[in-house]
C-alpha cells in the first residue's frame, strides 16, 4: 500500500509541471495584423491604360508577435484589391512557396510591366526566404508574398519587410531575362517580435518533455488505481469465501 501510495503521489507531482509545460509549448499565438492604403501606377495592373494614373491598393501585413524560441512564424504581405484582402491567419501553415531570387525571373513577368519585389530583414532571425523574392502583380493587382522566420534565443527582434515596384521589359529573345528599368520604393513597415523560453525550453523541446511527463504520470497513476482496483477485488472474493 505504501508503495502505491509513493507512485501516485509521483505520479501527481509529475503531471501538473509536465501538462504546464506542454500547453506553453502548444498554445496558439494569435497574430498580428496591419493594413496601409498604397497607389500603384495604373499601368502597373493594365498596360493599355495612360500612364500617370493611380489605382488604390491595400497593402496587409500579418506576422506573430510573439514566438516560442526555435519554432517558425508566418509572415504574410499581400497587396490587394481594396476592401477584397483574405489574410491568412496562424503561425503555422503551407503557403505557396515564392522562393524566386533576380536570376530566376521566368517568362511569366511578360504578362505585366510591374514587378513586385518584397524583402524580410531582421537581425537576430533564420528567414526562408532570405534576400529579394519576386511576384508578378496581375491583371487584379494582386501580389502575395510569405516568409519564415525562427527565433534561436530568446529577446526582442526588430525588423523590416520592405516592397518595391520593379519596371521591366521583356528580354529581346524567347527565353531571355526580363530588363529591370526602374525601382521604386512602395513601403517598408517596421515588424517586432519577442521570442519566449520556457527556463531554457524551446517550444519543440517543451512539447516532447511535457509529453513524455504526462506519459509517465498516467502510466505511475493507472498503474496505482489498477493494483487498487486487483486488492478491491481480491478482499471482495476473501469475504464472499469466508
Amino acid at each position: 500500500m505504501r508503495a502505491q501510495n509513493i507512485r501516485r503521489f509521483i505520479g501527481l507531482t509529475i503531471i501538473i509541471p509536465s501538462l504546464t509545460i506542454l500547453l506553453w509549448g502548444i498554445w496558439p499565438i494569435s497574430p498580428a495584423t496591419r493594413a496601409v492604403r498604397v497607389h500603384l501606377p495604373d499601368s502597373s495592373t493594365n498596360p493599355d491604360r495612360p500612364a500617370g494614373a493611380d489605382v488604390d491598393r491595400d497593402l496587409i501585413l500579418t506576422w506573430p508577435p510573439r514566438l516560442r524560441v526555435g519554432d517558425r512564424g508566418l509572415i504574410q504581405l499581400s497587396l490587394e484589391e481594396v476592401g477584397a484582402s483574405e489574410i491568412v491567419q496562424g503561425n503555422e501553415s503551407n503557403p505557396p512557396q515564392n522562393h524566386q531570387v533576380p536570376g530566376e525571373i521566368n517568362n511569366r513577368s511578360e504578362a505585366g510591366n510591374i514587378l513586385a519585389e518584397g524583402r524580410l530583414e531582421i537581425s537576430g532571425m533564420i528567414v526562408v526566404p532570405a534576400g529579394e523574392v519576386y511576384e508578378t502583380i496581375g491583371e487584379d493587382g494582386k501580389a502575395v508574398f510569405f516568409w519564415r522566420a525562427r527565433p534561436d534565443r530568446a529577446g526582442v527582434f526588430d525588423g523590416f519587410v520592405w516592397i518595391h515596384l520593379n519596371s521591366i521589359t521583356p528580354g529581346d529573345a524567347e527565353g531571355a531575362e526580363p530588363d529591370i528599368q526602374s525601382r521604386v520604393l512602395l513601403s517598408a513597415q517596421r515588424i517586432q517580435m519577442v521570442a519566449d523560453d520556457l527556463f531554457g525550453l524551446d517550444g519543440a523541446t517543451a512539447r516532447l518533455s511535457g509529453s513524455v511527463g504526462i506519459v509517465i504520470a498516467c502510466l505511475l497513476l493507472f498503474d496505482t488505481i489498477f493494483l487498487k482496483a486487483l486488492n478491491r477485488i481480491g478482499e471482495e472474493n476473501k469475504t464472499s469465501h469466508a
